[in-house]
């Protein structure tokens, strides 16, 4: 509360200097009261901010706000004057608030969302809303999880009509089904344009299923431009094999359009052996990357968690022996 009472003191100058806001709920608020009355008292003064480009946001509770406070004291922070948006462990009521406040963002270029959370589920009755196509100066995008379906869904029904933005860096992780076919249609919309793809599926048990629906209904041929592709996490166990999730990867690669891929990464890989990286089709993979389409790629990149690294030097000397045989 004190930086509020900063922001009203009549001698504070800065406000128009503020380009980058950060805000975080607290923890520690003692009831659901005391975070409304929170939220009420500190964002009607941050969005006084006039010149703010960067808005990221963790850990706040926006489904406790009325239809009053979200049009009042919710709505106004987002606007034309934000170039990069990033939400984190955020509450919401409804799927579609978080598609109102990004397409409130008319100048927007960055667009990071994860883990977020919707109190109404996706199936519940909502009423028809049109809301402002995505900004045209959109060019990089990170979703993660499935409540970011509805962004989605809006970015990928830009239509024909309408240019879409020339989006060149897009981000998909813990993807399932009902993800994977959205994500299939957004390369439809903007594969020519992208240069920077990460595709990572969920391991919640539905792995090759979405990897199956993905490669269903994507067309990699339409990514003209990549350069750079990850896939990942990559979970490869010797004891579940067919959860395995390097399945389609050798499958993706041979499609993909670009004959300007620079960099492949695999990442962040768990196994509990060196010997279950052998489960990864290592034959197509190699087979597919001598094409001459891939006669411009640098570098092969594998990455495991912090907590492998005694499991990343044993697979060093693994791919050595792999190179020389």
């Amino acid at each position: 509360m004190g930086f509020c009472a900063l922001l009203d003191h009549p001698l504070c100058t800065f406000r128009p200097y503020v380009r980058t806001l950060k805000l975080r709920e607290p923890y520690r608020c003692p009831s659901e009261l005391m975070k409304r009355q929170w939220l009420r008292t500190v964002l009607p003064q941050l969005a006084t901010l006039p010149n703010v480009e960067y808005l990221h946001l963790k850990d706040m509770w926006f489904y406790q706000v009325s239809a009053t406070d979200w049009a009042d004291i919710v709505l106004p922070l987002f606007g034309p004057h934000l170039k990069r948006l990033s939400i984190f462990s955020t509450y919401f009521t409804r799927p579609s608030d978080v598609v109102e406040l990004v397409s409130r963002c008319t100048q927007l270029e960055v667009l990071k969302l994860a883990s977020l959370t919707m109190t109404m589920d996706r199936c519940s009755r909502q009423d028809v809303v049109i809301y402002p196509r995505p900004s045209r100066e959109l060019r990089q995008v990170s979703f993660h999880g499935e409540e970011a379906l509805n962004v989605i869904h809006w970015l990928a029904s830009t239509t024909t009509c309408t240019p879409p933005p020339l989006l060149s860096i897009m981000s998909f992780e813990d993807m399932t089904p009902s993800y994977c076919i959205l994500v299939a249609r957004c390369l439809d919309v903007f594969g020519s344009s992208i240069t920077s793809l990460t595709l990572g599926f969920s391991e919640d048990g539905t792995y090759t299923y979405a990897e199956d629906l993905f490669c269903k209904h994507a067309n990699p041929s339409s990514l003209t431009h990549l350069r750079t592709i990850r896939f990942g996490p990559l979970g490869i166990m010797a004891w579940a094999p067919d959860t395995a999730a390097a399945c389609h990867i050798a499958r993706i690669l041979s499609e993909i359009g670009s004959t300007d891929v620079r960099e492949i990464s695999f990442g962040a890989i768990c196994c509990l052996s060196v010997n279950d990286m052998s489960l990864m089709d290592w034959d197509a993979i190699i087979s597919i990357l001598n094409r001459t389409t891939y006669s411009r790629l640098e570098a092969l990149r594998l990455i495991f968690w912090e907590e492998q690294a005694e499991l990343c030097k044993e697979t060093e000397v693994w791919l050595q022996y792999v190179r020389e045989s």
